[in-house]
This record gives structure tokens, sequence and C-alpha cells, in this order.
């Protein structure tokens, strides 16, 4: 899993923090998960759902008032996967 946002030109590895109230990029690349689920988690709730293939997905998160990002990834079964968050803070 390679999950991470940009901002303002800079890439914010998970666990990191990025500037809240602005518009955020998403990108996260699964690999061996072709076929299964990713869904876009923010401040708790799938925003976006999308199917694994090997492209790279993106999400554009426009400015607002979220807290943080994650990614849950899933099969039939249930998750097979989460991510850590990234996190928005108030400058």
């Amino acid at each position: 899993l390679d999950f991470h946002a940009e901002q303002d030109g800079r890439r914010i590895e998970m666990g990191g923090t990025v500037a809240a109230g602005r518009p955020l990029r998403l990108l996260a690349s699964v690999s061996g998960a072709d076929g299964q689920r990713l869904e876009w988690i923010v401040d708790g709730r799938v925003v976006n759902t999308v199917t694994l293939t090997a492209t790279p997905q993106v999400f554009e998160w426009p400015a607002g008032a979220a807290r943080w990002c994650a990614l849950v990834v899933r099969d039939a079964s249930g998750p097979t996967l989460l991510s850590n968050a990234v996190y928005a803070t108030v400058p």
C-alpha cells in the first residue's frame, strides 16, 4: 500500500498533517488487490468507492472541514487492508 496526500506541491505520508480547509489530493496504489473495493474514508464516513486495478487511484477532496482521511480495501469477505490516516489541522 502506498497512500499519501498532496497539497500545495507537498507530499504528505500516512500519519502526516495537512492544512485544514484547503483542497487536497489523495493518492493510493495497492498491489495484489485487483478487483477489490477501495473506500475513501473522510471523518469516519465513506465518501467514495472504486474497484481496484493496477492503476493508481486519485481522489480530489475539495476545501472543507475534514479532520482526517484514510482508506479501507475490501473483498467479498470484508476488510483486507486498512491505512493509517492523513490528518488535517488548522494552521
